[in-house]
């Protein structure tokens, strides 16, 4: 019997069988090679991987320059993106939102 926190407990005794010992070494196994092989692939392509993008690519259709004029009107440039991006990038929007709720109620 053990004693823990001043109550008794009784002794369980697990017997090990060779399932067990085949199941526990496939899942070390198993969680060995999944560790090496990330590492492997963090050092074969690196955590800075730089993608190219075609410049024939970018959108210059009307309804993309008005996608983006209007995403940029909704950001904040008076707040610091590094503080609080959301507010950076949804600032005006949210604020507008606000007023639209104030002036419904």
């Amino acid at each position: 019997m053990n004693s823990e926190n001043g109550v008794v407990l009784p002794v369980v005794k697990q017997k090990v069988t060779f399932r067990t010992i085949i199941i526990t070494t496939l899942a070390v196994v198993f969680t060995v090679s999944a560790l090496g092989f990330c590492i492997a692939l963090i050092v074969t392509h690196g955590l800075n991987t730089v993608i190219n993008v075609n410049v024939t690519e970018v959108c210059l259709s009307q309804s993309c320059f008005y996608s983006s004029a209007k995403l940029a009107a909704m950001r904040d440039v008076t707040v610091d993106p590094c503080e609080n991006f959301y507010l950076y990038a949804c600032g005006k929007c949210q604020r507008l939102a606000m007023s639209l709720i104030d002036t419904m109620s």
